[in-house]
């Protein structure tokens, strides 16, 4: 991979990694508030789970931004983990962190729907 190319991904990185950090330092959005209200503590509930999701969502992402700069230090940046193919310019600019190339990761997503069903139907079963 060319140089700039190299550098201009790992600026993108190191600004989305700042701005996760930032986002998973405000914990303000989970804080636990109190209401004499039944109605108005169900919805601060619902919003501070939703909050939460978000959360366990950029940690995740965070991790995966990490590992992308890992990937760039040790040289494998921009290759496809599953299949070891160069993964296109075009899907780096828009997910600078991907892992795998677009073929790639629509397999796993595959492989995940079809996991997902099959753990729906042995609960519908076991239920």
């Amino acid at each position: 991979m060319a140089e700039k190319n190299t550098q201009k991904y790992e600026a993108a990185l190191r600004s989305k990694a700042q701005e996760l950090a930032e986002s998973l330092r405000d914990r303000s959005r989970i804080a636990i508030e109190q209401s004499a209200e039944a109605c108005e503590v169900m919805v601060m509930a619902a919003n501070r789970e939703l909050n939460i999701l978000g959360l366990d969502r950029d940690s995740r992402m965070a991790r995966e931004v990490q590992a992308a700069l890992a990937r760039l230090q040790n040289g494998s940046y921009g290759n496809c983990l599953r299949c070891e193919e160069p993964i296109k310019p075009k899907r780096l600019e828009v997910v600078p962190w991907a892992r795998h190339c677009v073929s790639c990761q629509e397999m796993l997503e595959q492989e995940q729907n079809e996991d997902d069903a099959q753990e729906e139907l042995h609960d519908l079963i076991a239920a």
